[in-house]
């Protein structure tokens, strides 16, 4: 490149004061070993520079600089440990998530401390594992999991220092004014900016940002206003559930002896909450209306000769309102989750199902049931694959082809225990049966002795059986509770056909009154069954270990 002399004579005074970019620096130094003109003047300006006075280090000076090194040296490395010793804290916990911003911090200051790019990345990585397997154990499954989180934290380590090492490039290149390319400042300036703009995307899939978190607030405190009409709430800060992509935030209703918590949670522009669930449904009645809505569908599946092995409805139902209604579907205006399990067979194909469907969604419809939710399965103990279709408020009322059926099916894979699949068929639906029938048999004794049980579930498996036991009433005290356990566990123990029948491994107790939050619960195994006493259920339900 050809510059004029006076040009470069302009480089010698910033040469002389050390502020010419290597660049030009290099060139000016090559240009004065072929031109005798420049370098004469530059000889001028020198003898004409004062001499400079330098100051020799002394060893007070020396010791100071390394004190002010290892201090300096302290201070990053205390900095950069605790910062790994919050993500090791965070690992295995609720804030988890939140090290996908804090990793590459981490990696970025790291590499702007050292300009080193992996010590940072491999002592962090060093740390949690050694750390999380000395909290949990040296199991197999534990240390694949840690291993995997290991190299996962790694990763977004090197991504951070990635971005320090652009940071210090860039820096260097506006202190020195470098002759860079235009496409080499180009892809650093894109390189830094996708490696920011990947860390603000995982971190806003795992932990929500807080400009949606603000608007999901604002829907809420909207949607609260409009279904509950009058009532003082308040909603507390959202925060993100990042297995459903949704928000969550506690909410209160005031104006009451204690301000009622309950949840309001938010996604995709929908808000729903647990506030009707938890104060103002009627659990044993909308139970009960939803048997008999049951009977009456079975009926009308039994009239159209179609073949079923269960139906279950449920329905909410505000306190104080049909408490001595039976079930009309013409007078009950709340809508029903129905669902319906077919009694198909090994032979039925995915268009034998789809067939029986479309037929149900046609009787449905026709009879005017007021319906939100269809769930259609199959015997999945009698198809090789059991089959589900799953019919929201919409989809009910159109025609099945028009939803693709086929691709709602969720496959729950072969049932290969028995290779013979009629015997398997057989086998099971004789078990359903039994179970069926002995639990009625166990309800109707339970009954007889004045006791309001709601349901009776059997299970077996093919050298045991567990037993759950349902039932619903006004609050009582614990050692009421525990004593209509001990008297269902003696009938049960006692009663011949199901001694006859399997040996009980597992008897579980439920009992509900107010809302479905309200239970106590009782769970027992093997030859706690026979050992168990009064006081040791009521000790275990005050104790709250299984309530």
């Amino acid at each position: 490149m050809y510059l004029p002399c006076e040009s470069y004579q302009d480089f010698i005074h910033l040469y002389i004061d050390h502020a010419l970019s290597e660049p030009s620096t290099r060139l000016l130094e090559k240009h004065l070993l072929e031109c005798e003109v420049c370098k004469a003047y530059l000889e001028t300006i020198q003898e004409d520079l004062p001499t400079p006075i330098v100051k020799e280090k002394t060893d007070t000076d020396q010791a100071f600089i390394k004190k002010l090194e290892r201090r300096l040296l302290w201070t990053q490395s205390s900095f950069l440990f605790c910062g790994i010793l919050i993500c090791v804290l965070f690992t295995l916990s609720q804030n988890m998530f939140q090290n996908l911003a804090l990793l590459p911090l981490i990696g970025l200051l790291g590499y702007l401390f050292t300009k080193k790019l992996l010590p940072v990345p491999l002592l962090t990585t060093f740390i949690l594992s050694i750390s999380s397997w000395l909290k949990e154990g040296f199991s197999l499954d534990m240390i694949t999991m840690i291993s995997l989180l290991a190299f996962i934290y790694c990763i977004l380590t090197l991504v951070g220092s990635g971005a320090g090492y652009l940071v210090i490039r860039l820096t260097h290149y506006f202190k020195t004014r470098s002759t860079w390319s235009k496409t080499g400042i180009f892809f650093t300036y894109l390189g830094l900016a996708l490696l920011c703009l990947v860390i603000l995307l995982a971190y806003n899939e795992s932990n929500g940002n807080p400009f949606t978190a603000l608007y999901a607030k604002k829907q809420m405190e909207d949607y609260l206003a409009h279904t509950y009409e009058g009532e003082d709430f308040s909603v507390h800060e959202p925060t993100y559930n990042a297995k459903f992509a949704l928000y969550d935030a506690n909410a209160y209703i005031h104006g009451y002896k204690n301000p009622r918590p309950f949840t309001i949670s938010y996604k995709n522009g929908r808000v729903w909450d647990d506030y009707f669930d938890r104060y103002l449904e009627d659990i044993e009645t909308s139970r009960r209306l939803g048997r008999e809505a049951a009977s009456q569908i079975k009926a009308l599946l039994n009239q159209h000769a179609i073949p079923f092995s269960e139906v279950s409805v449920s329905l909410r139902v505000p306190q104080n309102t049909y408490n001595d209604i039976s079930f009309d579907k013409t007078t009950i205006k709340e809508p029903l989750s129905l669902s319906i399990t077919l009694l198909t067979d090994t032979k039925d194909s995915y268009e034998d199902f789809s067939k029986w469907c479309e037929a149900i969604r046609n009787l449905i419809t026709i009879q005017d049931y007021n319906i939100n939710s269809l769930t259609l399965d199959s015997d999945p103990y009698s198809m090789v694959n059991r089959l589900s279709l799953v019919l929201d408020e919409d989809e009910i009322y159109q025609p099945i082809q028009d939803i693709s059926v086929l691709e709602s099916f969720i496959d729950y894979g072969k049932l290969n225990d028995i290779t013979d699949a009629s015997q398997k068929d057989a086998s099971v639906k004789d078990n359903l049966y039994k179970n069926e029938l002995l639990s009625n048999t166990l309800i109707t004794k339970l009954h007889e002795m004045n006791l309001p049980i709601e349901d009776v579930i059997i299970e077996t498996s093919p050298n045991s059986s567990s037993i759950t036991i349902e039932w619903f009433g006004e609050r009582v005290c614990p050692y009421t509770f525990a004593t209509t356990c001990i008297t269902i566990r003696d009938l049960l123990v006692n009663e011949p056909e199901l001694i006859q029948y399997l040996p009980i491994q597992s008897l579980d107790f439920s009992y509900y009154w107010g809302t479905m939050y309200d239970s106590y619960y009782v769970a027992l195994y093997g030859e706690d069954i026979y050992a168990i006493t009064t006081d040791k259920i009521v000790e275990d339900v005050l104790s709250n270990e299984k309530y």
